[in-house]
Parts: structure tokens; sequence; C-alpha cells
């Protein structure tokens, strides 16, 4: 009698203890599954979609002046380091306009990032695009980036935090071209 007591005792005990290492087993797996979602999550938020007056693109028509732009506090928090890509497509004309690259603090004023003239896209401001050359572009921003304005001259570029930025692009002659989608990615 007593060796049945003892018996259905340490069955209830290991009965109890494996129920517990269940429950951690399943912890365990829930915190997995929770960290590989969040680590989903992360990476998706890491690029965002720059918007026209009503689109993902927006249309340059002759010397007319169109917008790309981040919702007004889509970088805050983010960081400093990104790489914003963005094609064209001719529609009719020949496309040459002029790809500006701005930032803005309070969602109003607007000034260049880098505040380093150039027209080549590279460590500057502006992109001269011509007869449609090249037809997809991306502009890199690296915090205290380096421009070569020659030979023998470096300046830092003054890449500072911004609430949103802007492509701006500035059409000349007769076109109708589309601009974007630009996508914008944290480095």
């Amino acid at each position: 009698m007593i060796a049945r007591k003892r018996k259905r005792k340490k069955k209830r005990l290991l009965s109890k203890q494996h129920s517990f290492l269940n429950h951690t087993n399943k912890m365990k797996r829930l915190f997995l599954i929770m960290l590989l979602a969040l680590g989903s999550f992360i990476t998706q938020a890491q690029t965002i979609s720059l918007t026209g007056s009503d689109a993902s693109t927006d249309t340059i028509t002759n010397a007319g002046t169109v917008y790309l732009s981040t919702a007004k506090s889509a970088m805050v928090g983010k960081p400093s380091s990104f790489s914003i890509q963005v094609p064209f497509t001719n529609v009719s004309g020949t496309s040459t306009f002029k790809v500006i690259l701005q930032g803005t603090i309070d969602g109003t004023n607007w000034t260049n990032i880098h505040q380093v003239e150039g027209t080549n896209g590279v460590n500057c401001d502006t992109l001269q695009v011509t007869s449609l050359s090249p037809a997809n572009w991306v502009f890199a921003v690296r915090k205290g980036s380096v421009h070569s304005v020659s030979t023998s001259t470096f300046v830092y570029t003054g890449v500072g935090d911004f609430t949103a930025v802007r492509l701006k692009f500035v059409g000349t002659g007769s076109q109708s071209t589309i601009v974007g989608p630009a996508k914008l990615k944290f480095e």
C-alpha cells in the first residue's frame, strides 16, 4: 500500500514536472516567434515611399516643377544615412530636367541637403538628366560624407537630421516625363 502511494506521488510529481517543461518550451517557442515577427517588421519599416501630388509618381510637363516627398515626420528617429532610388519614364518630347535633393526640419522651409554644388548627383544636391540619361538614379546620403570639389580639395558635406526629404524635379524644354515611384531606404 505504501509502495503504491509512493508510485502515485512520484507519477504526479513527474506529471507536474512534464507539464512545467511543456509550458517552458511553449514559452520559448512563443518568444522565438515574436522575435522573428519583430525582426521582419523592423526590416520592412526601413524602406519608405516618396509620393507626388496624388500618387507614387508625378509627371513633369514642359518647364514645370513637381515634387516627390516623404511624409512630414517620416525621418524622425531614423538613421541619418539613406539612399533614394527614382526611375524616370519619357512619355513625349525630350526628357531634360534637374533633380534636386532637399530636406526640411519644420515641414515648410526646404534646403538642399548636401549644400554642395554639382550636377552629377554624387554627394551633391543636383542631378542633371538630359534626354532621359540616366533613366534611373540613386541618391546616397551619408552623414559626414566627402565630396571631391577638385583633385586636391575635399569638402565635408553638411548632412544633418531632417524630419522629411523630397526630390524636386525642374523641367526644361518640351516634355512629358513620369518620375517615380521613388523609394527611400535607410542604411
